[in-house]
């Protein structure tokens, strides 16, 4: 008979729960066997349990009397006739078939079942593996129980082991045992019965003093004979704690032990003690007492203690004695200053891990805010590294590292949490034509708060499109004046504080073209009574005002050309014209008008000897030939803005003067004499 089945193959099979099988099944030929298969090996987890999953031995025959006796012991060395086989014969054991033979009870093996026992007394024989199971063993003429002989035990022919051919890789389970025959009377042990060990002195019904027993005798009928004893042969409550753990630095205690019972009530005790479990000698020191002492182990040892009483001895279980190192390496790592809303970075051991103790390690991680008292984490789930989920402002951890009975407390690390940067705010948007100052970009409304406290401030700027640039010249100012900018640009503030960082509002300066003066008004001479005109040519994209300035101080709007009618004295000097857009201005240059005079006084001497010089100057200018007048000196630049003012001098001292080109004007109260020199170095 053969039964393909179905195995699931594997390369490494890791088994972390219990395995067993479905028991065998006769009705559907099914179960009784596990098979697995891993081509590189298997991982025990768990345990692989089939035990009495298999094939079933055969039920006893319990035979309480018998009618005809008179063949049951006579001597045979044969099976038994069929006509006893059904009264005297155990069952065959189970298999996997039920052919060949149709003797249940017989003594001869059924496939791979064992053979039925036969007569009383009689075993059952072996199951078979692959082959045939054992022959039961049959009773011998003096039926004892001692003397009858034995059967076959089942067996696997090497004919069937091979590694090649038909055989290779089978496999093969075995067939149940024959079942033997019992025979007994009526007579039986108590149902229960008692014994008193009070003190450890024998009591009422001590089984050394009484006996209690029953079998079957040699005359069919059975009596009641007192072969059973039940003598005390040890000590009750030998026992030892099973392991103790020094604590670091910690003085050795006695052995954990308890008080024996039983025998006569006096003991001797011997202790003994080994590093390897195999090799036991008396122990150090005081080791005939009940209790005992350890001297100092140099990692672990082993104890045991042997009680003697009355004649008996009995020996304790084993105690363990281990040492723990001190704890080292519990460093946690590092102090953290973050702005609020960041990330945390785990709390871990720095540097190498923590050793010591008996290797085996229990993390309590402990928080406080400064001043308080510590309070464990229940969150940290004894874990060598921890992540609080929510930490107040500024908060201190600390390690605490338990291994054996050892325990370290690691150094303080603290957690600083600032508060974000608030108002950061910078005013405001600004409009300026090219060239122009504009106002410092500064805090708006209330200061910048949180973080730290102290702050580094950075300004960046950009144009259109392009990217921020930091301006190094405002580094750490709360405020910045930067360059005139040439076009619309922005500007931000960046504030840092400890690790916060926070960027501000951005704000636009937008540059604006001045008028672009196309046409200069030039300098004129005009006869008095005569008249002149002044004008002046500007482009822009905005709408143009225009106010021309003269020396009478008034301003004459709206018009790109200013003309005097009957030109006087008075009207001589300077005179230019501003030119406006909604924003800007320009100013022209400026034109120097000369009234015409008869030759008198100032007049006549400009006309003639008033001469300027050197002309360019460096840092003295000169005046020749002024007379007696009292006189005025004024020089202007060439917007007309009065530069300098000297009264009765031909020596000007002209050095605070920037180079370029200046206007000159000197007068007394009834003339004057304008001209142009430039300043050179």
């Amino acid at each position: 008979m053969a039964q393909l089945i179905k195995i699931k193959t594997f390369n490494i099979l890791e088994i972390d729960t219990d395995l067993s099988c479905p028991d065998w099944d006769p009705a559907t030929s099914a179960g009784g066997i596990l098979v697995l298969f891993a081509r590189q090996k298997i991982i025990l987890k768990a345990d692989i349990d089939v035990s009495g999953r298999g094939f079933s031995g055969g039920n006893p025959v319990d035979i309480s009397t018998i009618m005809d006796t008179s063949s049951a012991c006579f001597s045979k060395d044969f099976l038994f006739d069929p006509v006893y086989e059904n009264l005297l014969s155990g069952h065959a054991g189970e298999n996997v078939v039920y052919e060949g033979i149709n003797l249940p009870l017989s003594n001869i093996a059924l496939a791979n079942g064992g053979g039925a026992g036969s007569g009383k007394y009689s075993g059952g024989g072996g199951g078979g593996n692959f082959s045939y199971g054992g022959s039961a063993g049959f009773e011998s003429e003096s039926c004892s129980p001692s003397d009858n002989y034995g059967g076959k035990s089942g067996t696997i022919s090497n004919f069937y082991y091979a590694n090649d051919g038909r055989f290779k890789n089978r496999l093969f389970f075995g067939g149940g045992g024959g079942a033997g025959v019992i025979w007994h009377n009526l007579n039986k042990l108590p149902d229960n019965f008692s014994t008193d060990l009070t003190n450890g002195f024998p009591g009422k019904h001590i089984p050394s003093q009484s006996y209690y027993g029953a079998t079957t005798s040699y005359s069919g009928t059975g009596s009641l004979e007192k072969k059973l004893t039940l003598p005390m042969n040890s000590m009750l409550f030998n026992f030892l704690d099973n392991e103790y753990i020094l604590k670091c630095d910690e003085n050795i205690p006695p052995i954990p032990c308890t008080t024996p019972k039983g025998g006569d009530g006096v003991y001797k005790f011997q202790w003994q003690s080994s590093v390897d479990l195999l090799n036991w000698m008396d122990a150090a020191g005081q080791n005939n007492k009940e209790d005992y002492t350890p001297e100092e182990p140099l990692t672990r040892i082993y104890h045991r203690r042997i009680v003697a009483s009355n004649g008996y001895t009995d020996t304790s279980n084993v105690f363990t004695l281990s040492v723990g190192t001190d704890l080292q390496n519990n460093i946690i790592e590092a102090d953290q200053e973050i702005c609020e809303g960041e990330e945390i970075l785990p709390m871990k051991t720095g540097g190498e891990p923590v050793n010591g103790g008996n290797e085996k390690y229990q993390y309590i991680w402990e928080s406080r805010i400064p001043g308080f008292s510590w309070s464990p984490d229940n969150n940290a789930n004894d874990s060598p590294e921890y992540l609080p989920s929510n930490p107040g402002p500024t908060t201190e951890y600390r390690r605490i590292v338990n291994s054996a009975r050892c325990t370290d407390t690691s150094n303080i690390l603290i957690i600083n949490i600032l508060p974000g940067i608030e108002n950061n705010l910078i005013h405001v948007n600004q409009e300026i034509c090219f060239g122009d100052n504009f106002n410092p970009l500064q805090q708006s409304g209330v200061s910048v708060s949180g973080g730290s406290g102290s702050y580094m401030y950075a300004w960046e700027f950009r144009s259109g499109t392009e990217e921020w640039t930091e301006d190094q010249k405002a580094k750490n100012s709360p405020e910045y004046l930067p360059e005139s900018p040439v076009s619309t640009s922005e500007y931000r503030r960046i504030v840092s504080s400890g690790l916060c960082l926070d960027t501000s509002n951005t704000i636009s300066i937008l540059v604006y073209n001045p008028p672009l003066i196309t046409g200069q008004p030039a300098d004129q001479e005009a006869e008095k009574g005569s008249s002149v005109t002044f004008s002046v040519q500007a482009e822009s994209s905005e709408a143009l005002s225009y106010t021309w300035m003269h020396p009478s101080g008034l301003t004459v709007p709206d018009a790109n050309e200013f003309t005097i009618e009957n030109v006087q004295e008075k009207h001589e000097g300077l005179y230019y014209c501003i030119v406006r857009t909604a924003l800007c201005e320009s100013i022209s240059d400026t034109a120097i008008l000369k009234v015409k005079q008869g030759p008198t006084g100032l007049d006549k001497t400009a006309a003639n000897v008033l001469t300027v010089y050197p002309n360019p100057a460096s840092d003295v200018l000169f005046i020749s030939n002024i007379g007696e007048d009292e006189i005025t000196v004024k020089i202007y630049n060439l917007l007309g803005k009065l530069k300098s003012e000297y009264f009765n001098t031909s020596e000007i001292d002209v050095s605070m003067l920037e180079p370029g080109q200046y206007i000159i004007r000197i007068s007394n109260p009834e003339h004057s004499f304008t001209t142009r020199f430039l300043i050179s170095r």
